[in-house]
């Protein structure tokens, strides 16, 4: 599942805005890992998270945002080139 934003995160949306979807660029993420001649566990301690982790955001492509952010910076890549973007259905 993808992280959901909104303009106004905890509450309501106003009138005639819609949700985004925000989902990682898998295929990025594991080229900028294997770049760095890491494997998931080497990600996953440089993040502070279980391999389990990297392993999940890998596979389902999702991120909360503040790790999207130190992910940005572990694997020097900003986030624009990291993520989709999708209105919400």
């Amino acid at each position: 599942m993808a992280a959901t934003y909104t303009a106004a995160k905890g509450g309501e949306m106003p009138r005639g805005t819609r949700a985004v979807l925000v989902r990682l660029r898998r295929d990025v993420i594991i080229r900028a890992r294997l770049r760095k001649g890491w494997n998931k566990t080497d990600l996953a301690r440089e993040l502070g998270v279980g391999s389990s982790s990297v392993s999940r955001m890998e596979i389902e492509g999702s991120v909360g945002e503040h790790l999207l952010h130190k992910m940005g910076q572990v694997l020097e890549l900003p986030i624009d080139e990291m993520v989709t973007v999708e209105l919400a259905s």
